[in-house]
């Protein structure tokens, strides 16, 4: 009973290794000069600046990675993921609807030009999105920063093999453990059953055996008795 305790034990973290699924959350970040950024027609030129483009953005903008797209278009992103976060600027407003649903719309307008965040959503279904940024009227520009969404993404997965290897390792030496008890138990068993005067070995005719030794003691007595007596 004592062993099976100590299987259970043993048994009980692997297999709550095994059934046990684990996954981090992880953000990443869309730039807006990123092929995943989709910019649909617009009437006017984007405008795109950045180190690599021939508009350079304004010191003042900080913007992420150097970079930034000014439109008056349509923007679609697509991500799989259960949060987004959308840092950008507009004049004009802009709208935002994710998977044919309207879920937001930003008018603020900051006249330094930096973009904040303007919209993020933290409930939604671990699955691909389509999210869409539009304009809230024909003169409406928006100015893309960047687009942060948060993913599940699976850990690594626990050294299974190694764990299975170093429990039966221990269930053999719990094994051979209780083995080994098991004949010393027997053998101590069999001393003290010896010290108390049981032959070992009697089977049956244990009985028997005994009366012929005492009856043999006794004509041994009288046989010394009768020379004591020609004396």
């Amino acid at each position: 009973m004592h062993m099976l305790s100590c299987l259970s034990l043993l048994l009980c973290p692997i297999a709550w290794l095994c059934i046990s699924a684990s996954a981090k959350l992880t953000n990443f970040t869309i730039d807006d000069a990123s092929p995943a950024v989709v910019y649909s027609y617009s009437e006017t030129p984007i405008i795109q600046c950045g180190p690599n483009s021939p508009n350079s953005c304004p010191s003042g903008w900080n913007s992420f990675d150097g970079t930034a797209t000014i439109t008056q278009g349509p923007i679609i992103v697509t991500f799989v993921g259960s949060q987004v976060y959308v840092f950008l600027a507009v004049s004009g407003g802009c709208n935002f609807t994710i998977d044919g649903v309207d879920v937001g719309s930003w008018g603020d307008v900051r006249p330094d030009g930096v973009a904040e965040l303007a919209y993020h959503n933290t409930s939604l279904l671990v699955r691909p999105h389509v999210l869409l940024i539009s304009p809230a009227s024909p003169t409406s520009v928006i100015e893309l920063d960047y687009i942060i969404y948060t993913a599940d993404v699976p850990t690594h997965k626990p050294p299974v093999a190694s764990i299975i290897g170093g429990i039966i390792g221990g269930v053999a030496a719990l094994t051979l453990l209780g083995i080994g008890t098991f004949f010393l138990r027997r053998q101590d068993r069999r001393r003290r059953i010896a010290v108390r005067g049981v032959r070992l070995g009697e089977g049956a005719g244990g009985e028997q055996n005994k009366s012929s030794v005492i009856k043999l003691s006794m004509i041994q007595m009288q046989e010394m008795s009768g020379e004591k007596s020609e004396l």
